[in-house]
């Protein structure tokens, strides 16, 4: 099989597992992504969509706004740091 080919095969099945994900997961993955290609201020939820193949209501269905996104994920490395490296009220 052609390497080109194996690489074809590799971005759908990759391409497949993403979609199966909770939207709302994938809705963070994407944003993390896109944030931290282009800050906050130049993310928008309309490339935020259609990174997702969502249309925007398919966003908001699942998040308010981009700040709540973002400190949707802000929560997480909270949480992440916290159980890893521990946290002032956890040493």
């Amino acid at each position: 099989m052609a390497k080109d080919t194996k690489e074809r095969i590799l971005m759908a099945a990759l391409d497949l597992f993403s979609k199966k994900k909770d939207t709302k997961e994938r809705i963070l993955m994407a944003a993390l992504d896109l944030f931290s290609k282009k800050g906050y201020e130049g993310a928008n939820i309309r490339e935020l969509s259609a990174s997702l193949g969502l249309v925007k209501s398919g966003i908001y269905k699942h998040f308010e706004s981009k700040e709540a996104i973002w400190n949707a994920l802000l929560d997480r490395m909270i949480a992440y740091y916290g159980e890893h490296f521990g946290s002032a009220e956890h040493p």
